[in-house]
């Protein structure tokens, strides 16, 4: 029997193995080369044929001195999301409108109605004829009809503005629109109102030079955002993957100033005395103040649920409306008649074809404007 002879395998030469690491890395830098020539000439096609929302966007709002914030003077742009694009304006006394109000009435005015609110009345995702402040101007165009909301507003702000604006326009009826998250914005700590020993309304501290609340402002008007300070490859990720990150991941909806039941009953009892301040306020001023409860997407469709976002956020109207009955304030609440129309488009089915709010943006569409604006008209003497 013959034994075969074992020898070992002779290591490659020197000279072999470089050129083998040398062709690696060659087509290592061939294949980033060539992913980063795809990714330029797909960022150079979306530049030329799409534009991100975020592009189109301007800012809104800035300080003011007597409300803390306020729309900014003067400017046009838009308002844009993956859900809607729409135009708005904002006058030079800090307004979503092209009015300029004046403490006279105009002839033939027959009524005159301040509008307090947030991004729901100012109507942050409607065009202003849509918005329902502006549906109601249509239909009683005799009425002056006064939005003074701002993005962003709770009680507080909302008691400033009726302070200075209200006092000087002297509207029949004051009307302000609340949500849940005004739970959380009544946790700033400004502006500032206490009730003197006369029940009387004063600002804490006092306004030592106040300005007067129909000035008209000089234009501030803002430019959208530069669109070389973006990468539009990542928009349009961004942008498709919107319902998935806010509705079921969470993400976008932000930190939550309410975590838990004992911070809610904290955010009553900060938010119970700015109710009575606001109708000793419009008492003093000779209005009627009307509460109006917007409720939350999900009250009105169940299915319409957002990661985040839970009944311990948005269940407001029974205390509410205790807190309204025990102030003196005449309460409406906006749920039934949205469940209703809700209902009439087929429930959930007839919702995609005719929603109430925007899925992810959770705001009114323009046909939920028009549910809330007949509402409105329901229970005002006109």
């Amino acid at each position: 029997m013959h034994t075969a002879l074992m020898t070992p395998t002779s290591p490659p030469p020197a000279g072999h193995t470089r050129r083998r690491a040398t062709r690696r890395r060659a087509l290592g830098i061939i294949l980033l080369g060539t992913v980063a020539l795809c990714l330029l000439l797909a960022e150079i096609i979306l530049r030329i044929a799409w534009h991100p929302v975020i592009t189109l966007n301007v800012e809104t709002r800035g300080p003011h001195p007597e409300y803390g914030f306020a729309p900014l003077p003067g400017t046009i742009g838009r308002f844009a999301r993956t859900e809607y694009n729409i135009g708005f304006r904002h006058s030079a006394q800090r307004m979503r409108t092209g009015q300029i109000w004046k403490a006279e009435r105009a002839p033939g005015t027959r009524a005159r109605i301040l509008f307090l609110g947030d991004s729901f009345t100012y109507g942050i995702t409607a065009e202003e004829p849509q918005t329902f402040v502006g549906r109601l101007a249509a239909r009683w165009p005799d009425i002056e009809m006064v939005n003074s909301a701002c993005s962003g507003y709770g009680q507080r702000e909302q008691l400033a503005v009726l302070d200075r604006l209200g006092a000087a326009l002297r509207p029949d009826i004051t009307l302000l629109t609340t949500f849940w998250n005004d739970l959380e914005d009544i946790q700033r700590t400004e502006p500032a109102y206490t009730l003197d020993p006369e029940g009387k309304v004063r600002r804490s501290p006092p306004l030592t030079a106040p300005l007067d609340p129909l000035a008209l402002w000089p234009a501030q008007p803002m430019a959208p955002q530069s669109p070389w300070k973006t990468c539009y490859i990542y928009e349009l990720l961004r942008e498709a993957s919107v319902g998935i990150r806010h509705r079921a991941l969470g993400f976008g909806v932000g930190h939550r100033a309410i975590r838990n039941e004992q911070e809610k009953e904290r955010a009553w009892q900060l938010m119970e005395p700015q109710f009575r301040m606001l109708k000793a306020r419009a008492d003093e001023i000779g209005t009627r103040l009307i509460v109006l409860c917007i409720p939350d997407y999900a009250l009105v469709d169940k299915d319409a649920v957002t990661a985040g976002i839970t009944p311990l956020h948005y269940a407001m109207q029974d205390r509410l409306q205790a807190i309204c009955a025990a102030a003196g304030i005449e309460y409406h609440d906006a749920l039934p008649t949205l469940r209703a129309a809700f209902a009439a488009n087929g429930g959930a089915a007839g919702a995609k074809v005719k929603p109430l709010y925007y899925p992810v943006d959770r705001h009114l569409t323009p046909y939920g404007n028009e549910v809330i604006a007949e509402t409105i008209a329901g229970f005002l003497p006109y």
